[in-house]
């Protein structure tokens, strides 16, 4: 069930109104969110996150470590989003560096996976595949399940 809210708020109350069970295992699916938040706000969430998770408990989220080349961000993906949508997305992305929130999920026991888009590609053989001035060279994708520990890197 969805459940609107602004993270600026007390989201984690919305959550729990809604019926969300801290002490069962949850999924977060957090694609296409912390890469256009501020550090701090990143680190937040995964905050919240982290107290709301039983152990079992999965997220997956993805990060932009590196500044995109000019050549990027005029790739067809950023082009497209720019004439269809009206969206300016490296704009949104914030520029300030980013956290490690990988490490941080691994010292709060979760067992990390950080990967990019192509590790993912060749270990389960489907997904996107590179391309030059790739937009989505710089991304990261973090799956971290609490209960854990450890960091393993595709």
């Amino acid at each position: 069930m969805p459940v609107p809210v602004d993270l600026r708020g007390d989201w984690a109350a919305a959550l729990l109104g809604a019926g969300l069970d801290p002490g069962l295992p949850v999924a977060w699916p957090a694609e296409g969110l912390l890469l256009y938040l501020p550090a701090a706000a990143e680190r937040r969430v995964i905050g919240v996150v982290d107290e709301l998770s039983a152990p079992g408990s999965m997220l997956g989220y993805e990060v932009k470590l590196l500044e995109e080349a000019r050549a990027v961000r005029e790739s067809p993906v950023y082009v497209e989003a720019r004439e269809r949508l009206g969206v300016d997305l490296p704009a949104l992305f914030d520029g300030d560096p980013r956290p490690d929130s990988a490490a941080d999920l691994a010292g709060r026991g979760r067992r990390t996976g950080v990967g990019t888009p192509y590790d993912h590609v060749r270990r389960y053989g489907r997904g996107p595949r590179p391309e030059p001035d790739d937009a989505l060279a710089a991304d990261r994708w973090v799956f971290a399940v609490k209960g854990a520990a450890g960091v393993s890197r595709w």
